[in-house]
């Protein structure tokens, strides 16, 4: 999940983005997904310092925290690399239980597993 670094109030929705999509994606184990959370926009004015992105990370289930500026792109290879190395963890460890087989609840919808939809009963 993204935030704005140099908006307060964008990084005060974020447990409601956590929530929104827990409700909407319905994982397995919700409280074991692997959100990461990034700040961005770290070229402009801050409003939301590191500290307390951090410390919302470490209370919310102890998320990993980036900060990245999409303009220069100062921070956002090591976002991808790190997160990226995670996924491959999981991979390896057939830990997938972390993603739905459907986000059949959301406007829009799409299947991820054709199979598992089908023996839902979801086509």
């Amino acid at each position: 999940m993204t935030f704005d670094v140099g908006n307060q109030a964008s990084f005060d929705r974020l447990a409601f983005w956590k929530k929104n999509f827990l409700d909407q994606a319905a994982p397995q184990n919700p409280d074991a997904f692997p959100f990461v959370i990034v700040g961005n926009k770290t070229d402009l004015e801050r409003k939301v310092t590191a500290e307390a992105a951090e410390a919302w990370c470490k209370a919310n289930g102890g998320y990993p925290y980036y900060e990245t500026c999409a303009t220069s792109g100062e921070g956002v290879e090591s976002l991808f690399q790190n997160t990226g190395k995670k996924a491959m963890e999981n991979a390896k460890s057939n830990d997938d239980d972390f993603m739905p087989s459907s986000l059949s609840g959301a406007s829009g919808a799409i299947k991820l597993d054709p199979e598992m939809a089908a023996k839902a009963g979801e086509e």
